[in-house]
């Protein structure tokens, strides 16, 4: 049994809001994976290590009183 065959008896079985529900689940998920592949586009690249110094604005960050 495919998982298509799988998933549509599945929705079958369910209750009329639960359907529903599992609609509005595999939206999402699709919505999530349309979005997925642009996130991933990005290049993170490091911050500059300074051995034995605090990066450069990090103490001010890190204490500033708010």
């Amino acid at each position: 049994m495919t998982v298509d065959q799988r998933l549509l008896e599945t929705l079958h079985a369910l209750p009329a809001a639960r359907q529903q529900e599992l609609l509005d689940f595999a939206e999402f998920l699709r919505s999530q994976a349309e979005q997925a592949p642009r996130e991933r586009r990005h290049k993170l690249t490091p911050l500059p290590v300074f051995p034995g110094r605090m990066v450069p604005g990090w103490k001010d960050a890190v204490y500033a009183d708010r």
